[in-house]
């Protein structure tokens, strides 16, 4: 993850007194205003972007999978899953859209992943805007919303629960502001989850083979009771007779 934590004002839509605060937090390495969850449209698929001021909030975006991050208010840089989805390549210009506005021509100049903040934006779906490209989607004469968040990175000294905790601590001085880490993304979530069945299964399906093994010797050992009558009228001690059981046994388990 590129950030350690988000901060929000939960009252107004003003993150003034954050910038304010984390530009003197000695804690603090990096900050960038940004806006996300920004509802788009393009070919009848909906979608959310991330904008960030370029090129300071570049290294708030993890690296290019493929291509380049936009640069101008024409450009656009999708999700793997996204461009998958709107049937398009890097240098495609499609039809993007704000909300119901009508759509702009933005030219997919790559893909990348992103920072799960919503079901429609988060690794491999999304989208990635400069603020200027956001402001072309903007319909004309519209209000031109400012920035919504703020995401930090704290130095590496610092741990990122003590740096939100910190900071959290600050902005409750100034008003009502929420600060958050960044969320663990499904599809991880998901992959850990399945790292973990093979395990689980293999566990499973051996208890059922040992019982049913545990199952079957004993059921033999009931309907061969005349046999070992016989093997002991031979002269069989009892020893004799469990080795045979434990040879059946062995013989059962190695097959």
């Amino acid at each position: 993850m590129t950030w350690d934590a988000i901060a929000s004002n939960a009252a107004a839509n003003d993150v003034r007194p954050i910038v304010a605060t984390v530009e003197h937090d000695p804690r603090v390495a990096a900050w960038t205003t940004c806006w996300t969850g920004v509802p788009l449209r393009a070919e009848g698929t909906a979608f959310e972007a991330i904008a960030l001021p370029l090129p300071g909030g570049t290294p708030f975006v993890p690296a290019p999978v493929a291509g380049r991050l936009p640069r101008t208010s024409r450009e656009i840089t999708l999700g793997t899953k996204t461009m998958r989805e709107l049937h398009a390549r890097i240098g495609t210009t499609i039809g993007v859209s704000l909300d119901n506005s009508p759509p702009r021509p933005m030219t997919i100049m790559g893909t990348t992943v992103f920072p799960s903040l919503s079901d429609k934006l988060g690794l491999g779906t999304g989208a990635a805007l400069t603020p200027s490209g956001l402001r072309h989607l903007v319909p004309d004469k519209a209000p031109f919303v400012p920035p919504g968040d703020v995401l930090v990175r704290f130095r590496p000294s610092i741990s990122p629960q003590a740096g939100r905790h910190a900071l959290a601590a600050q902005l409750a001085r100034l008003g009502s502001f929420t600060v958050d880490g960044p969320a663990t993304p499904t599809d991880l979530v998901n992959f850990g989850q399945v790292q973990e069945l093979p395990q689980a299964l293999g566990t499973g399906l051996a208890a059922v083979a040992l019982l049913t093994l545990a199952h079957l010797l004993i059921t033999s050992a009931r309907r061969r009771q005349r046999d070992v009558a016989i093997l002991r009228a031979f002269g069989f001690t009892a020893q004799q007779v469990r080795r045979t059981f434990c040879w059946q046994a062995i013989t059962l388990a190695g097959i």
